[in-house]
């Protein structure tokens, strides 16, 4: 393929021919070497017989010189400029110097043939021939490469301004696509506050169907009242008028209903308002005496202590199927089944209601209820990630002014019960409201980890380790990238095995998975987005995954350790007592990169000892511990692996503290 002479140097065709098969060039290509250029340049020169051959070869240079184009300098001219031709003809003068040099020719020769060498290139594509190559003089190639990086580097501006066109582009789609977005979530969160609102307005609108059928019921229980004391009183009426009849010719009486015709209605009139007011009055002491009795069963279900932290909701779904199946009616083709259908109680009609646990002892406070059902009040996924947050800050002010601090599910009954006035019934269907919202958005990653704590599952304590790795990771990805946001992808991979060095190969490979959802293209990896969270305050999927993997890697170890201490050696046989030697070693065996500071520490809190000091002492002297009471009071804080994510990462690149004196400590890791 023939190349358009650009003027660019083409050394691999050069060297293409040069090492060709057999050396040889195709026919239609020539090579002009520094030989045959030194020859061409004396080419149309007189060369005449002299006097010396030093004449003659002055009188040859005399008229290449004179030969050299209009304003090219002179060889003998102060600061010449090389010049192609020029340095051909001398070439050509130096070979007729070493023909006449006498002994010193071939000292010469070989002097000629280094500068040739020193002087000349390899071959490069001639300017005027795209199929001749020339040997061209190093300042000739200079000249060249010159004119290119000229032209590359307007080019490269050309191509700059292209790409800052694009970038422009790019970020005006960008912002553009982010105030979609923004748009969407803001549509989104108007619909659920209006799904909200409309299912509160139905629910209002269903109880005042109630309210309206029951005042109905009650006045028509008013009019059958009115009209049996109608008939009771036209028969006192028709008795009178039986009685009226012979007494009235023995005493004269005045005719009553001639002197006030009205007397009767009026008299009727006012005792149905006396009987209205009774039942009125009925109705008020009886709903004091229902007010005292459910304060009275509150205040019974509220006596009982506080419950452990469990999940109440647990099997009661399979209960109350197997409570459905049972209590469902056999069907038949019988004709009389219609009328059983009808008569059949029918499902009370209102407001939609979640069925209560009861208020027994095993439930928490906020779930003890004395009502079957509480109304329905369902809560966004936003409102739900609000409230947990909102609970999380206040606990952690309750906390700080207690000495022994409440937990999760104590103080959350304590908030809502706050948060209502002091009205259990209020802040008991708040609390059912909560769970159902808990169950229902658990996909999320704050919202399941909030579940677990309030059900026991996890300590408290993996919350405020997850707050002090995250604050870590957002530390250390800087400082990992050199930048403020951005970062390489397999330099992110590479960060995040130094970070958290005890994950598998399977959570890394599942990072990675997640990274390539949230930010599929590119290079590079915007590390602070990949920890925003979108109107309803969902994560991505990398902080989701990162988030699911801290909570479940630590539970899945509190796992492990449960069983290396049920694996301890006991006193004797079938006993549940085992020494402390015993269940410290198995510790110790569990988790080697644990230090033994750490595992004394896990030994004095399951054996609550004041201080870990005292662990090695009471080995010594042979202390028991009951495995299973051992085993509770563990894992009441936080059990977990020392390497589970490793500040030393984050070490390396932070300067070391200034110290004041030379007596000055090293900071602490």
């Amino acid at each position: 393929r023939r190349e358009p002479p650009t003027g660019r140097p083409s050394r691999l065709r050069a060297a293409m021919f040069k090492h060709g098969a057999g050396g040889r060039l195709p026919p239609d290509v020539r090579r002009n070497d520094w030989r045959a250029q030194a020859k061409s340049s004396v080419d149309g020169v007189r060369d005449q017989k002299y006097r010396s051959n030093a004449l003659r070869i002055e009188v040859k240079l005399a008229e290449l010189l004179a030969r050299t184009p209009p304003g090219e300098p002179r060889a003998l001219e102060d600061h010449p400029q090389p010049d192609r031709f020029r340095t051909a003809a001398c070439m050509e003068l130096l070979g007729d110097l070493c023909d006449i040099a006498g002994p010193f020719s071939a000292s010469l020769r070989a002097i000629r043939e280094e500068l040739a060498k020193g002087i000349y290139s390899d071959y490069y594509l001639a300017d005027s021939d795209a199929r001749a190559f020339d040997q061209l003089p190093y300042f000739s190639v200079v000249e060249r490469l010159a004119g290119e990086k000229v032209k590359m580097a307007e080019e490269l501006k050309k191509w700059q301004e292209e790409v800052e066109a694009r970038d422009r582009a790019v970020r005006v789609l960008e912002e553009t696509n982010q105030t979609t977005r923004t748009s969407v979530n803001r549509a989104l969160s108007m619909n659920e506050n209006t799904q909200a609102k409309l299912l509160e307005t139905q629910a209002r609108v269903v109880e005042a169907d109630a309210d309206a059928r029951a005042a109905e019921d009650e006045l028509r229980k008013l009019r059958l009242e009115l009209n049996a004391t109608k008939e009771e009183l036209l028969l006192t009426r028709a008795e009178n008028l039986q009685l009226k009849g012979p007494t009235g010719a023995l005493t004269p009486r005045p005719d009553w209903n001639a002197i006030d015709p009205h007397g009767k209605e009026n008299y009727e009139a006012d005792r149905t308002l006396d009987l209205i007011h009774s039942v009125l009055d009925e109705l008020k002491i009886f709903k004091a005496k229902t007010d005292d009795l459910a304060k009275y069963e509150e205040a019974k279900a509220l006596i009982e202590p506080e419950a452990e932290a469990r999940d109440p909701f647990e099997g009661v779904a399979e209960e109350e199927e197997a409570a459905t199946t049972k209590e469902a009616p056999e069907t038949s083709d019988v004709d009389g089944d219609d009328e059983v259908a009808k008569a059949a109680p029918r499902e009370e009609e209102g407001p939609p209601k979640l069925r209560t646990l009861g208020k027994g002892p095993e439930l928490p406070r906020f779930l003890r209820s004395v009502d079957d059902k509480v109304l329905v009040k369902k809560l966004s996924k936003r409102d739900t990630e609000e409230f947990i947050q909102e609970v999380w800050e206040g606990k952690k002010k309750s906390d700080a002014h207690r000495k022994l601090p409440f937990a999760l599910h104590e103080y959350l009954y304590e908030h809502l019960r706050e948060k209502h006035g002091g009205v259990h019934a209020d802040a008991v269907e708040a609390g059912y409201n909560l769970m159902e919202a808990l169950r229902k958005f658990s996909y999320d990653a704050d919202v399941a980890l909030f579940l677990e704590v309030l059900t026991g599952a996890l300590c408290e304590d993996v919350y405020n380790d997850r707050n002090e790795m995250t604050r870590a990771l957002e530390e250390y990805l800087p400082l990992a990238a050199g930048h403020d946001n951005l970062i390489g992808r397999e330099d992110l991979y590479v960060a995040l095995r130094e970070f958290f060095p005890s994950k598998s190969e399977e959570s890394h490979a599942a990072l990675r998975k997640a990274l390539s959802k949230d930010q599929s293209e590119g290079e590079f990896v915007d590390f602070i987005k990949l920890f925003e969270e979108d109107a309803n305050l969902n994560q991505g999927e990398f902080v989701t995954t990162l988030f699911e993997q801290h909570w479940m890697e630590i539970r899945a170890y509190a796992q492990e350790v449960s069983e290396a201490i049920e694996g301890a050696e006991r006193v004797e046989p079938g006993s549940n007592l085992a020494p402390l030697a015993a269940v410290r070693e198995a510790l110790r065996k569990h988790d080697p990169t644990k230090s033994l500071e750490d595992v004394d520490a896990e030994c004095a809190r399951g054996a609550q000892f004041a201080t870990s000091s005292n662990v090695a002492l009471q080995c010594s002297l042979g202390a028991v511990v009951d495995v299973d009471t051992f085993k509770t009071k563990l894992h009441v804080g936080l059990v977990k692996r020392a390497d589970n994510f490793d500040l030393k990462a984050l070490l390396k690149f932070r300067a070391p503290p200034e110290q004041s004196g030379g007596d000055a400590a090293p900071a602490e890791a």
